[in-house]
């Protein structure tokens, strides 16, 4: 006879970790090894991990703690894992502390505190406890993760051959510090929102940034500055930067590699960015000395006649310096030897702190090429008095023996008469305040007009040097890496790339100091130039 199961009887349970019994959601994501509980697949990168479901969570979350992060998860199954070692942790402190606060109350320790409890500190103490444990556990979860982080970033750089000074930028922290206020599950920007929308809002937002540079024009006026380019694949690109006594702005960059060089298309595109900075806005272009800017400048003239064309003050320095070598044979010879001799000190640390003991620290810089090749102050009113000192060193170095001195300074005057001597540069002279500041201090409050031309031109610039020193940037542009850009792609990303190196040169620069040491009078240079012309007219 067969006896019924009492209500007491119950049938066997399972394993806990059975097949039919699995509870624990880190189970979906791995096989077990040939029914071992212990010896687990991960479904994502096929490791096999030792240990159990608990190692499982730890690879899925990335801690690195006992086991490698699995490196193809899904941010959302990382982010679900995280949640769980992270909670199972805190679980585990919260009931270590409830354990020791029970141990104390039950020892009678009063030395802590056991006859009047104060549950508030109890509290207090229980939750410094937590917060500190708990700061440590993600501290070392967290050190896996960012070394794993940082490999991955650093192979982005090598693989796309980036520049590592790019890691110093404040954009690259910038990017790092928003990207881990999203937090998990950040998705970065496509191919197309780089290209398209993101590059557009960037424009807008340079171009919101620099309006209060084109403020300042309509104020102090300004100088359009252009110089040419041949990249390294012979295509001709002309920049067009402005400056002003705000800073200097990259204004457009064209190419012009389809465009006749001469001076009449030359004209045409000085004379259309005129128009667009604003014709009452401009005192003067500024270009180098080549014929067909120089004819192009020209052209401008005759048709605006408020607008000055003036050439670039270091370009006609440069050419003073290469007459010299070209025209005096003991240069001629010496220069190359200085070149070896420069190179030779240069290359070796011990030389030039040598070099900089016996100079005393003096710059060997020629102090009138770094007067009018610096953007960082306007030269307009300096360069009369810059021209005069350096010859009246020359004169000096010389022992003031006419025969020696005069080649050099013809070799000047030449170069001054043709090119610099400029109506802008005379009235820079007679306007800087700093020349004749007892004629200021007397009568300049009776004229106010004055003032404010004195300001104009004292504003502006000597040289289009400025445009030179962002060549390297367009380089980057103008690279055979990008030269499927569209043009219209390829001018945005220059246009905010170069306002954003020129703003933060503006930040770090440091101010130029113009220390002469006697502000003699110049007037004989300018009239002699004045009698001359009446002589030969009469």
């Amino acid at each position: 006879m067969t006896s019924n199961p009492t209500p007491n009887s119950s049938a066997p349970v399972p394993p806990k970790n059975a097949p039919g019994n699995r509870s624990d959601v880190a189970w979906k994501h791995c096989i077990s090894v040939g029914g071992d509980t212990r010896k687990l697949q991960c479904k994502y990168c096929q490791k096999v991990i030792t240990g159990g479901v608990y190692r499982l969570k730890h690879h899925l979350a990335g801690t690195q703690k006992d086991v490698g992060a699995c490196k193809v998860v899904t941010d959302e199954v990382k982010k679900e894992m995280w949640e769980i070692v992270v909670g199972l942790q805190q679980n585990l402190i919260k009931k270590s502390c409830l354990n020791k606060e029970e141990e104390s109350l039950e020892a009678g320790d009063k030395r802590k505190g056991n006859e009047a409890i104060d549950t508030g500190s109890s509290i207090n103490i229980f939750k410094k406890r937590v917060i500190s444990t708990q700061a440590t556990i993600n501290t070392m979860f967290k050190k896996g993760v960012r070394e794993e982080a940082c490999q991955a970033i650093a192979r982005f750089f090598y693989n796309n051959a980036i520049p590592f000074n790019v890691a110093k930028s404040e954009e690259f922290f910038a990017m790092f510090d928003l990207v881990s206020k999203h937090g998990l599950g950040f998705k970065p920007p496509s191919y197309h929102e780089i290209r398209v929308k993101l590059l557009k809002e960037e424009v807008k937002n340079t171009s919101i940034t620099l309006q209060s540079y084109r403020d300042e024009w309509e104020k102090t006026r300004c100088t359009i500055m252009t110089d040419g380019w041949t990249d390294k694949k012979r295509r001709t690109i002309i920049n067009f930067l402005v400056n002003s006594s705000k800073g200097t702005l990259f204004l457009k960059s064209i190419n012009a590699s389809t465009i006749s060089k001469t001076a009449e298309k030359v004209f045409e595109m000085m004379d259309s960015i005129v128009e667009e900075v604003g014709e009452d806005n401009v005192v003067q272009v500024v270009t180098d000395n080549a014929a067909n800017y120089k004819a192009a400048g020209q052209m401008l003239m005759e048709k605006r006649k408020r607008l000055f064309w003036t050439p670039c003050a270091a370009h006609c320095v440069d050419l003073m310096l290469e007459d010299y070598e070209k025209k005096i044979p003991i240069h001629e010879e010496t220069i190359p030897k200085g070149k070896r001799i420069t190179t030779f000190i240069y290359s070796r640390t011990s030389l030039i702190s040598l070099l900089q003991h016996f100079t005393k620290g003096r710059d060997l810089v020629r102090p009138v090429l770094r007067l009018v090749d610096s953007d960082q102050k306007p030269a307009m009113g300096f360069i009369y008095e810059a021209m005069d000192q350096a010859k009246e060193k020359i004169q000096m170095a010389f022992n003031a023996i006419r025969k020696s001195y005069l080649p050099l300074w013809s070799i000047i005057d030449e170069r001054w008469d043709k090119q610099l001597h400029r109506p802008l540069h005379a009235a820079g002279y007679f306007l800087n305040p700093q020349m004749h500041y007892h004629w200021w201090e007397s009568y300049g409050d009776e004229h106010p007009e004055l003032q404010k031309f004195a300001i104009h031109v004292l504003n502006l610039t000597c040289s289009s040097s400025g445009c030179e020193r962002n060549w390297s940037f367009f380089e980057m542009v103008y690279t055979k890496r990008r030269n499927r850009l569209k043009q219209s792609t390829m001018n945005d990303d220059v246009y905010v790339m170069a306002n954003s190196k020129l703003a933060k040169k503006k930040q770090t620069r440091k101010p130029v100091q113009i220390n002469f040491d006697d502000f003699s009078s110049n007037d004989e240079w300018i009239m002699e130039d004045e009698a001359n012309k009446e002589t030969s007219s009469n």
